[in-house]
């Protein structure tokens, strides 16, 4: 769903928009309860994650190049070619669309998941939720499946873990997404330039 959108910046923010909406108004009506706050314990815990989700993107690229085999590079290449759109709609759409994605799938779908299922089936039923969402119906491109999921997992854990602090969750997703972001620029300008 949010890569069908990616292809296009205003639609993009548009979603994005509908998303950081839908989260602030159903934070009442669903019961969650969310922390704002930021101070040097919060840094910390930030560093940590951040820590935890670059060693796992690696992880996570060392598996698919086991089932990859051969066929990694120019399933990452095909990948790359039709997500990244240009340098300032990636930004655009990786920093502020992740923030947003934090506080739907996060600070909304995790938290209310949690409260009726418990913490386990919470981080799990809302990581599988938020993967679905990043569906990209393109053949080779499965591997981005296992990203989000893995993406979506730390940060569910890491939003109970450090006391539903969705302000944490939202810019470490946006850093995490324009690392990434940033990289996937560099790599498809380097293709280009072959």
């Amino acid at each position: 769903m949010l890569f069908r959108f990616k292809n296009s910046l205003s639609h993009t923010l548009l979603l994005t928009f509908a998303l950081g909406v839908a989260g602030v108004l159903l934070q009442e009506p669903l019961n969650v309860q969310w922390t704002t706050t930021w101070n040097g314990e919060v840094t910390r815990q930030f560093f940590i994650l951040l820590g935890i989700l670059l060693v796992g993107d690696g992880v996570v690229q060392g598996l698919m190049r086991v089932i990859y085999r051969g066929n990694f590079q120019n399933t990452m290449n095909n990948f790359l070619k039709n997500v990244v759109v240009g340098d300032a709609e990636v930004f655009w759409i990786v920093g502020f669309t992740a923030a947003m994605e934090e506080l739907f799938f996060r600070g909304i779908l995790t938290l209310f998941f949690a409260q009726i299922w418990g913490p386990v089936w919470g981080v799990v039923v809302s990581s599988f939720l938020f993967n679905l969402a990043h569906y990209f119906k393109n053949d080779g491109i499965r591997f981005w499946l296992m990203t989000s999921i893995w993406e979506g997992l730390v940060m569910g854990i890491g939003l109970l873990y450090f006391g539903n602090n969705i302000l944490l969750i939202m810019v470490l997703h946006a850093v995490h997404d324009l690392l990434n972001g940033g990289a996937a620029i560099m790599l498809v300008r380097q293709m280009k330039n072959k």
